[in-house]
């Protein structure tokens, strides 16, 4: 009856890895994009929806605030390919950062729109 103990704790210990990796490049981005000449304002923080979502509000000067939120799952789907027979097959991002300033530009755009 161990194994499940261990599985749960490899589970969670993999989980807070994930998640502070994916928090830091969102913090590395947020900074770039303050670092604009264009007097962004950026936070963010831990989403209510699921431990692995974050909203994050940018300021956007003649604009407002524009708010979104993403998610472990919009990362995960930011990347794969097509099959052979058209399904689209997700595989997690080798590049996070990338993929994650690819969600910010797509979302934000989006709330624009």
């Amino acid at each position: 009856m161990e194994n499940w103990k261990e599985k749960i704790q490899e589970t969670v210990a993999t989980y807070i890895s994930k998640r502070d990796e994916i928090e830091n490049f969102l913090e590395e981005c947020l900074k770039e994009l303050e670092q604009t000449p264009f007097n962004y304002g950026t936070s963010w923080k831990q989403d209510l929806i699921s431990p692995m979502a974050w909203s994050v509000k940018v300021s956007i000067p003649k604009i407002g605030e524009v708010d979104i939120v993403f998610s472990f799952e919009d990362i995960a789907n930011s990347q794969g390919e097509y099959n052979s027979i058209g399904v689209w097959e997700k595989q997690f991002p080798t590049d996070i950062k990338s993929a994650i300033e690819g969600i910010l530009v797509q979302k934000i755009i989006k709330e624009l729109s």
